[in-house]
C-alpha cells in the first residue's frame, strides 16, 4: 500500500477546519498536529480574514532593503564604470574604486567595462 502523501496546505486547512467544528480545543489540536499554539491561532486569524487564499504560504522576502543603494547613486556609478581605463578619468576611477563595488547593480546592468577585462 503507497504512503499517503500530504501537502502543508492540505495540513493546515485541516487543522482550521477541525478547529472550526468546536469538537476539539484549540491547545488539543495544536498538540497533535505538533505546532505551537501561536502558530495555530495565526492559521485561524488568516483563515478568519482571507478564508482559503490566506492559509496559502507567504514570501520571506522582506518588503524595505535597508541597505539598497539609490538608483540615482547606482547609474552614476555605472556610468563611471564605463570609462576605459586608458583615459586619465578611467585611471582615477579604476584606482579609486574596487572591482566589485556595486556586484549587483553592475550585474542589473550587464555591463561588461574597459577596465575590467
Amino acid at each position: 500500500m503507497p504512503w499517503n502523501k500530504v501537502t502543508p496546505m492540505e495540513e493546515i486547512t485541516r487543522f482550521v477546519m477541525l478547529a472550526q467544528s468546536d469538537r476539539f480545543t484549540v491547545t488539543e489540536l495544536c498538540e497533535q498536529y505538533g505546532i505551537s499554539r501561536k502558530t495555530g491561532y495565526k492559521h485561524l486569524e488568516r483563515y478568519a480574514a482571507n478564508g482559503l487564499k490566506g492559509l496559502a504560504e507567504r514570501s520571506h522576502r522582506p518588503h524595505h532593503f535597508a541597505q539598497l543603494t539609490d538608483e540615482v547613486v547606482e547609474a552614476l556609478i555605472v556610468e563611471e564604470r564605463r570609462l576605459p581605463a586608458a583615459t586619465p578619468k578611467g585611471r582615477q576611477m579604476a584606482s579609486r574604486t574596487h572591482r566589485q563595488t556595486c556586484p549587483r547593480a553592475q550585474s542589473r546592468h550587464n555591463r561588461k567595462y574597459a577596465h575590467d577585462r
